[in-house]
């Protein structure tokens, strides 16, 4: 294992030591964890910038995992799995298959579905930051705004959009999953239901 030295500097320096530090000993034990990110992503049919938005990291973040100049952390790792249905050991160590079963549950229409969900959340963020414009602000005012700084906004309020759908899709999900007993937790408890109930009609001891 290697080991690292660093002299801190300032706390900036310090920092960016841990950080590195933190990659490549991680990066050791996930070694190839990029190249299944990679395999992840054409599976699911998703550019860089599509993936990054779905789990809410920016297409270089992406592209830094895939050519593993860095590691996802923790969060991002649960993300990505609890999102697609991806088994963590393969993930993490490449063992066992890429999917739990669940994946079989996705429509061959989602990614046609998921297109038109971000046309739509698009022409939100576009209504939205105009209206904000046009009722907040006078005419002289928004005559100074260049065109590109608008599209900064728009990008902005998209982004912003684009996390709440994506956080509304993953509780949908879920709550419908509890109510149909397929959640992993429910099945669990639902097995701890069963055992109690069993071990309550059991008869006791003399």
């Amino acid at each position: 294992m290697s080991v690292f030295i660093c002299v801190s500097v300032d706390k900036y320096t310090h920092f960016e030591c841990k950080r590195q530090g933190y990659n490549a000993l991680i990066g050791g034990i996930m070694k190839g964890i990029g190249k299944r990110l990679k395999e992840l992503r054409q599976v699911l049919g998703l550019s860089q910038k599509e993936f990054g938005e779905r789990i809410g990291r920016s297409w270089r973040a992406i592209q830094n995992y895939e050519a593993e100049q860095r590691v996802p952390d923790e969060t991002t790792l649960k993300l990505i799995e609890v999102l697609f249905n991806v088994n963590p050991e393969w993930l993490r160590e490449g063992k066992g298959k890429p999917f739990f079963e669940e994946v079989g549950r996705l429509s061959p229409k989602w990614p046609v579905y998921e297109k038109r969900m971000r046309e739509k959340l698009m022409e939100l963020a576009r209504e939205i930051v105009d209206g904000h414009i046009e009722h907040l602000y006078s005419k002289e005012e928004i005559s100074k705004l260049s065109e590109p700084f608008k599209e900064l906004l728009y990008r902005t309020a998209l982004n912003i959009l684009s996390g709440a759908y994506q956080s509304l899709s993953f509780t949908l999900e879920r709550c419908i999953d509890w109510y149909l007993g397929k959640h992993p937790l429910r099945k669990l408890e639902d097995k701890m239901r069963t055992s109690q109930t069993q071990n309550d009609g059991a008869p006791g001891e003399e």
